[in-house]
């Protein structure tokens, strides 16, 4: 029985509907209250009820430990998007764009970079956004006491200066050709440098905060960008897949993203449903300890690699080139302007050669975690299970609860299931693998990676610059603790009634021109 054949033919129950634990999940959890000052009047009844209110789903990765802090470790992304500005995002084009800042330049040698921001622009507790309030957020960022994982992102940077109120100053520690491009990421929003976290100068502003249940944002009528179209936004707790799917298809959801091929392929051609498909440097992928035996032999982890027939894989789980492009084990994506383009066919001998080197002539067994918090996780294993084999290596599938698999079993476990969002080469590649990087899930250490991504940030010479990135590329993908088989093609799926939804990131929706009609 060839692999395709076995794998469809499986009793795939992980992708039954299960709305119905989803809710009874959602009454049995206790709830949380963040601490937060009093935003603004809530509009009129009336009002919220002409505008109408969208509602959309997370997946409680965290547990219910998510923070309105965008730049912490556990943000919820789904509010930090609505509630905060960045300086800067990325266009449809993929082209820097202005937002809380309107034009930028550097010095010279890029280690000077200074931002023109927006004027009249209010915090939701009516206080005018200034450029302290940019300095006092990105200065928090590189706070070691706060532990963010964006410091290492902005590991060049050493201190914000205030120009005046409406100029701030990033002074680096070294060239930086590509800062700008890092400011981008979406969770370097700007906070209030005199209010608790909670306020900024976003659409929407909370009225209440229930990770484990529903978060309700309502409309920031002052919102310096316009007068929000919705009244109100609403984010349901719904941990796992198929439940989100249930939900959306039985109408108690508007807008649910990062659906899988054959998920959204359901809902094509119906009236009361828009599908969008979005090219993204988003990947699914293993993770192995590279500190924990036998994944600390750098022979083990490139046997690991060789195994996968990545276009099968994808075949297989992302109904073939519509749903996802082969990735050869770097974060780097074919949209950005580092990517390196490379091939990796599977090679089983070379797999089994590598072992036997390694004192595993005779294959070995591992545990690899999952859970069903992400759609292609399972069918990913399930997959990568039968390829392994045939290069002696046992791969054992441990099921883990949805809810809290990010703190629970990610860098915790020797082999697990991992998800990453787009982002920037420079900023992924230091987010991820630097050696010291608070998310570095393989827990990999290479001196030479770092050294020559801190020389690629800092060289001035674009295609110096690109043949470096290339290098750094190559050694993660012959020594790393990562398997990337491919970046996803991402499906979205909403309600006929939304418009202002363009079919691109969901970061870089314009939120407030949504707006929902009645049925």
């Amino acid at each position: 029985m060839n692999l395709a054949t076995r794998f469809f033919s499986t009793q795939r129950l992980w992708q039954v509907p299960i709305l119905l634990t989803s809710l009874l999940f959602l009454v049995g959890c206790g709830t949380q209250e963040l601490n937060l000052l009093p935003p603004p009047a809530t509009p009129e009844t009336s009002s919220l009820d002409q505008r109408g209110t969208l509602r959309m789903a997370h997946n409680l990765g965290w547990g219910g430990d998510e923070s309105a802090d965008p730049a912490s470790g556990t943000s919820y992304v789904h509010i930090s998007m609505l509630v905060y500005n960045r300086l800067v995002k990325l266009d449809a084009a993929g082209e820097i764009a202005p937002v809380l800042a309107n034009s930028w330049s550097s010095n010279a040698d890029a280690s000077l970079w200074t931002f023109e921001l927006q004027e009249d622009v209010l915090f939701h507790d009516g206080t005018t956004f200034t450029a302290e309030d940019v300095k006092f957020s990105f200065e928090r960022i590189i706070d070691p006491q706060n532990g963010s994982p964006l410091a290492p992102v902005l590991g060049a940077l050493e201190f914000v200066e205030v120009v005046d109120e409406q100029t701030v100053a990033f002074h680096l520690a070294n060239t930086s050709v590509d800062f700008p491009l890092l400011l981008t990421d979406r969770r370097m929003r700007v906070l209030s440098s005199t209010a608790e976290i909670g306020i900024g100068t976003g659409p929407f502003m909370i009225d209440h905060f229930e990770p484990h249940n529903v978060t309700r944002l309502v409309a920031f009528d002052d919102y310096w960008q316009g007068t929000p179209k919705l009244a109100a936004v609403e984010s349901i707790a719904l941990p796992d897949n198929a439940g989100r799917i249930a939900a959306l298809e039985a109408g108690e959801l508007h807008f649910l993203s990062g659906m899988a091929p054959d998920e959204s392929l359901a809902f094509v051609g119906r009236s009361d449903f828009v599908v969008q498909s979005i090219p993204t440097g988003d990947w699914r992928g293993i993770v192995f300890r590279s500190d924990i035996p036998p994944f600390d032999d750098d022979r083990v982890r490139q046997a690991l690699r060789l195994v996968v027939d990545r276009q099968e894989m994808i075949n297989l789980v992302a109904n073939g080139d519509d749903g996802a492009v082969i990735a050869c084990d770097s974060p780097v994506w074919s949209g950005d302007q580092y990517y390196d383009p490379v091939t990796c066919e599977p090679d089983i001998a070379k797999a089994k050669r590598l072992l036997a080197q390694a004192g595993y002539p005779d294959g070995f067994e591992f545990d690899l975690t999952i859970s069903d918090l992400d759609t292609y996780w399972r069918p990913m294993a399930e997959i990568y299970q039968f390829q392994a084999a045939q290069a002696d290596i046992k791969v054992n599938i441990v099921e883990a609860p949805a809810q809290g698999y990010w703190s629970d079993v990610w860098m915790v476990e020797p082999a697990v299931m991992t998800a990453w969002l787009e982002r920037s080469a420079a900023q992924v590649l230091a987010e991820a693998f630097y050696s010291d990087a608070s998310f570095n899930e393989t827990f990999w250490r290479n001196d030479k990676f770092d050294r020559l991504l801190q020389q690629a940030d800092s060289t001035l010479d674009a295609a110096e610059r690109t043949e470096l990135y290339g290098e750094v590329q190559q050694i993660l993908r012959t020594d790393g603790g990562a398997l990337i088989p491919f970046h996803l093609k991402r499906g979205r799926v909403m309600s006929s009634q939304l418009e202002g939804i363009d079919a691109v990131n969901r970061f870089a929706i314009d939120w407030h021109e949504v707006s929902i009609s009645e049925p």
